[in-house]
């Protein structure tokens, strides 16, 4: 079957006369906020050159950011770019108005200075739009898709998470735990987004992909909406990628949904006109299509031993219920007023110690274990920044160690004694068995006589 014919972007003839300069303007617009937006990509996934290429773009917008947010838009609050794990920040909103910003003064010079070009100007600066476009919104979907296809992005339910109460967890803790919960729709999920990704690797499927892409993201945005996951600008970002692919053959898929005509041909566009010079453009994208998939499946790979739910447990790992509590010599009831008193001891898989109170207080310390010397030295650790807004101006709490004797009982219980915070301690601990959570034991059924919801 021959291969479909490589139609020029816009004919020779057709003058910048003939071309509106509305019609060059906004298209131009959202080129370079495009731009803006995806760069430093490719090169941030460069081995070597990513930390330099991230540090010199973003240290640029380190400037401008702050200076548009105070300036232009008298925010009077610090703009500062937190490395928080959100992506709806204050700094990322004023961004966007200084991606649009720019991205309008530059169109005015660009269509000032390039009038002359006309129709066919527009032509390649929009195939070269729906390029980047493509390649970034690809390369992201293999990202998120083999961090959920590898169990990573969500985890199983933490043993804390399995003390919360419903009503102490946040939205997004709830999606979090629901999505982690279930390695098979995680898997799942995760295949969609690695299925998208590939087909828009290829220039001839890419409408299936954004179809694929657009359906996932739909899904994206809306999770992060209902459960105030902070993430919610990113996500619009990547659904608007999908949809801006699918405009292009809009009359193709009007035709084939909705008028009961024939869809009319694809045409497939290149930037370069000579064949050589389309032949080497085509190894380019290979060779970039598999460096994508390749980087992406790759770093994912690596870090299953360390995020992964099969990581090796660390000692003394696990969930104890505290069975007596001593504290300067005199021993606590287990009363909900007693609120000195430890209720939970946590050792986490990221080599943590929580103590969780009677009354829901909890502090966080990292902790070294020596097996052989039986101590466990304690250093405390600032809250989660999910859990506690703290000015920015707060300095920490020192990070003072505390040393523990620790002792295994012939039921696996636990003894420690030491002085925490200027004060002794006495506990005994029950491990928790893992058969006591309802929600890690009830499994699948294919046959329920009645619903079991509890």
């Amino acid at each position: 079957m021959p291969a479909p014919a490589v139609y020029p972007l816009m004919p020779r003839a057709v003058s910048s006369t003939a071309l509106s300069l509305g019609r060059a303007f906004a298209p131009r617009v959202l080129a370079l906020y495009v731009a803006l937006y995806v760069a430093p990509f490719p090169l941030d996934l460069i081995p070597g050159l990513d930390g330099v290429v991230s540090a010199v773009y973003g240290g640029l917008w380190d400037v401008v950011v702050p200076w548009v947010g105070q300036h232009l838009l008298a925010i009077d609050a610090p703009i500062v770019r937190r490395y928080s794990g959100s992506g709806d920040t204050l700094f990322h909103y004023v961004s966007l108005f200084a991606y649009a910003l720019f991205a309008t003064l530059g169109a005015i010079a660009w269509t000032l200075v390039a009038r002359r070009r006309g129709a066919e100007g527009l032509g390649v600066t929009a195939l070269w739009l729906r390029i980047v476009t493509r390649y970034y919104l690809a390369s992201t979907m293999l990202s998120y898709g083999f961090v959920k296809l590898f169990k990573l992005q969500f985890p199983a339910p933490s043993l804390e998470r399995l003390i919360t109460p419903y009503g102490e967890s946040s939205p997004m803790g709830l999606a979090w735990t629901f999505m982690g919960y279930s390695t098979s729709y995680t898997v799942f999920s995760g295949a969609l987004e690695v299925v998208a990704g590939l087909l828009l690797l290829s220039r001839r499927l890419t409408l299936l992909g954004s179809l694929v892409a657009a359906g996932v993201m739909t899904n994206v945005v809306m999770l992060n909406f209902s459960y105030d996951i902070a993430v919610k600008q990113y996500s619009l970002h990547l659904l608007g990628f999908a949809l801006l692919l699918m405009a292009r053959d809009r009359a193709r898929l009007y035709a084939l949904f909705a008028s009961g005509r024939p869809a009319p041909a694809r045409v497939v566009e290149s930037p370069w006109r000579g064949e050589r010079a389309r032949r080497r453009w085509r190894i380019v994208c290979v060779a970039l299509s598999l460096y994508l998939v390749t980087v992406h499946c790759v770093l994912n790979l690596m870090w299953i031993p360390r995020l992964g739910d099969g990581q090796p447990a660390p000692p003394l790992y696990g969930l104890y219920e505290v069975e007596r509590f001593e504290l300067d010599g005199r021993e606590l009831p287990p009363l909900l007023t007693a609120d000195e008193r430890w209720r939970w001891v946590i050792f986490d898989r990221r080599g943590r110690l929580s103590t969780l109170a009677m009354d829901g207080a909890k502090q966080v310390y990292s902790a070294a274990v020596d097996e052989d010397a039986g101590t466990l030295t304690l250093t405390p650790m600032p809250r989660w920044y999910g859990e506690l807004e703290r000015p920015d101006e707060q300095e920490p709490p020192p990070r003072v160690t505390h040393v523990l004797t620790f002792t295994r009982g012939p039921d696996d219980s636990l003894a420690l004694a030491g002085e925490l915070d200027a004060r002794a301690h006495e506990v005994t601990l029950q491990p928790v068995p893992r058969e006591r959570f309802r929600l890690l034991t009830r499994g699948f059924r294919w046959v329920q006589e009645y619903p079991y919801n509890r």
